[in-house]
């Protein structure tokens, strides 16, 4: 038996005399409350000593009104229209968020409704220990996150004297990304910016139910003629066979609108309205494969609009924004042909005569993040660390108090996702120079390109560039990683190992190192020694490969790419 008692009043439990109207006790009370009645004062009693919930009601308002406490009564007095009793939380576990004691209301017999209702109910059973385990000696501090939340649930109930105190309780944190990440959990669905979902850490579950809320009829066609590269965002991480026709469509639409941007006539200029589908297509790998020819026509079009000096004109003016975004398409969709018009647009972002606005507070947050990113990627940040470095903190610093990120021309919440999106991969993006990382991404690339266009022929050579992946992502992992002393050459110098013997002598390093255990594997090892078979069959008999074994080897060789990537160089070269 346990004591579960609500208040509508936020502060009724923060401070003695705690009360109860006697018209509100037993409700919602279970079979074992019948011996309890207010007419004989003293069966109360039997309620002193038990396990107790102190709660309030959803929308009440109050500091804590998230919080439940966890104890027992140590007195209860009948008095006049009211029941005062006192309260003691439990000394390890006295204190609960409302989240925990919702998610278990089915196992402490809460009824609907119960959680809007001011009562003192009497349970059945005891309070789960699951319940308990997760209670905090003191009351959990009043993160971002905790008011953040709160501040959403005030304003869906439409209490404008709790949104007001919360609003200002926010804009007293300080910048942070974490403070972005609220804003973004708050807002993200009013925008459809699917893209932030990968910033909120959302179980599957409610994924799906953001698909299903996106393939209702008048909805998606909404989404698919004013967000569609979102759209895809969202199908391709969260969609399933069924949602295939779907995605189908809204990838055609992308196609379309891509098309019709390389149709207009070329002035040598470039408008963001232009350049902004295209790079919205860097976040989605179903665009970049499957959209392949028309991106490299765009990229081949525009890089063609490069001036002299490295930048590219927008409204007739050299335009940092288009600029910054520009290099950064290139780095990330582009080849090794692009690398001097990349080069060229980060000298000139950097050598900017603006550039001193990013400290002065008049620059633009998107033009400042793109060329943060693009330096990052250039392949020259150990010589340009100090304009990121500056960059990155005034970027932090004009986060505005309710935790966004503004600019000109773009929602709130788009421009607080390509924030967060640079931060979260600043210290894993690939750099754009020679060697064998940016070799193995293009093998991989070209790799899925051909698995895509289907045929024998292009299976089989899908399956050669695949195991060059591999191979060229093991020599510069030994370059990268010189302490694991590994050379991709044999003794001579003049040949490499191959990627049999690289992926047995790494194997061997990391056992050595105790980085693998004695008897496991490289993750993957069988399923890429499987591909290097079919790789020497092609080659030396031109067998064919089915799409199921090629299907297989290449999942491989991406898992492997990116668990190793991460693990040894924490670097996302699939990015």
């Amino acid at each position: 038996m346990f004591n579960l008692i609500v208040s509508r009043n936020g502060e009724a439990w923060e401070k003695p005399p705690l009360t109860m109207d006697r018209s509100r006790f037993g409700e919602y009370s279970d079979i074992e409350s019948l011996g309890i009645s207010l007419k004989e004062p003293a069966t109360l009693q039997v309620l002193v000593g038990i396990p107790t919930l102190l709660m309030y009601e959803l929308g009440a308002s109050g500091e804590n009104a998230r919080l439940v406490r966890y104890g027992r009564l140590t007195k209860i007095e009948a008095t006049g229209r009211y029941l005062h009793f006192d309260f003691e939380p439990d000394a390890t576990n006295g204190y609960l968020s409302r989240t925990t004691v919702q998610e278990f209301s089915a196992e402490l017999g809460m009824q609907r409704f119960e959680d809007y209702r001011t009562h003192w109910a009497v349970k059945d059973g005891d309070i789960p220990d699951d319940i308990v385990s997760r209670g905090t000696p003191a009351p959990p501090e009043r993160d971002i996150k905790l008011v953040s939340s709160e501040y959403g649930e005030a304003v869906g109930r439409n209490n404008q004297n709790r949104v007001d105190a919360l609003r200002d309780e926010i804009r007293t944190f300080p910048a942070s990304v974490e403070k972005a990440t609220e804003f973004v959990r708050r807002d993200y669905e009013s925008v459809n910016a699917f893209e932030a979902m990968s910033h909120l850490g959302i179980e599957r579950q409610c994924a799906r139910r953001a698909v299903e809320s996106a393939l209702e009829p008048a909805k998606f066609e909404d989404l698919k003629r004013h967000r569609p590269f979102s759209l895809v965002t969202l199908l391709e991480d969260f969609g399933g066979p069924t949602e295939s026709a779907r995605l189908d469509d809204v990838v055609d639409h992308c196609e379309t609108q891509l098309r019709g941007v390389l149709a207009r006539p070329s002035t040598n200029a470039v408008a963001e309205n232009d350049l902004r589908p295209l790079w919205q297509c860097v976040r989605s790998h179903t665009l970049t494969l499957r959209l392949r020819r028309v991106l490299n026509s765009l990229i081949a079009k525009f890089s063609g609009f490069q001036a002299d000096g490295g930048y590219w004109v927008s409204n007739d003016v050299p335009d940092r924004r288009t600029t910054a975004m520009m290099a950064v398409i290139l780095q990330r969709l582009g080849n090794d042909s692009h690398r001097r018009f990349v080069r060229n647009a980060v000298v000139w972002l950097c050598c900017h005569p603006d550039y001193n606005d990013f400290l002065s507070g008049s620059s633009d947050i998107v033009a400042a993040t793109l060329t943060c990113e693009a330096v990052r990627r250039s392949g020259m940040l150990s010589q340009l660390d100090h304009i990121t470095d500056a960059t990155d903190s005034w970027i932090l610093a004009s986060q505005s108090p309710m935790g966004e990120w503004r600019s000109e021309g773009w929602e709130h919440l788009d421009t607080t996702v390509l924030v967060l999106d640079y931060f979260s991969q600043a210290s894993s993006m690939l750099e754009q120079v020679d060697g064998f990382l940016l070799m193995s991404r293009d093998f991989f690339r070209k790799a899925e390109e051909l698995a895509f266009e289907g045929g024998v022929n292009n299976r089989r050579l899908a399956t050669i560039s695949s195991v060059h992946a591999v191979e060229m992502f093991l020599y510069g992992l030994f370059e990268q990683r010189d302490d694991l002393g590994i050379s991709a050459f044999v003794d001579k110098g003049d040949q490499t190992l191959g990627p049999r013997d690289a992926l047995a002598v790494l194997q061997r390093r990391l056992q050595e190192e105790g980085l693998l255990a004695a008897n496991r594997k490289l993750s993957h090892r069988d399923q890429l020694s499987a591909l290097v078979g079919h790789r020497d069959m092609v080659i030396h008999r031109a067998s064919e490969v089915s799409s199921e074994e090629l299907g297989r080897g290449m999942k491989a060789v991406e898992r492997f790419i990116r668990k190793y990537g991460d693990d040894l160089m924490q670097i996302d070269l699939l990015q």
